[in-house]
């Protein structure tokens, strides 16, 4: 997976997602537009998200997806593609 926010948000391991579809392990991505996303948070469930941030108060941070902020720049929500059998041998 790329390092940059904006390269995993186009990258050829993930697929996109509906945000009403979101599950908990999907990737969130923000930004002001599409074109320049410069976030990714970890979708934890039940509307929650966590991510790490240098901004305010350094460190790894829970948020919601329904706060003002996160509401107004969220611009993709992904999923992580398994290559074939890979899914069923993470979850045993």
């Amino acid at each position: 997976m790329p390092r940059d926010a904006i390269l995993q948000a186009e990258w050829e391991g993930a697929v996109e997602v509906d945000r009403k579809d979101l599950r908990a392990g999907d990737l969130v991505f923000f930004g002001p537009s599409r074109q320049k996303i410069d976030h990714t948070a970890l979708y934890i469930g039940k509307g929650a998200i966590i991510h790490s941030t240098v901004l305010n108060r350094p460190g790894v941070q829970l948020g919601t997806l329904d706060a003002a902020r996160t509401e107004r720049s969220l611009v993709a929500c992904r999923r992580l593609v398994y290559p074939s059998g890979a899914e069923e041998a993470r979850s045993a």
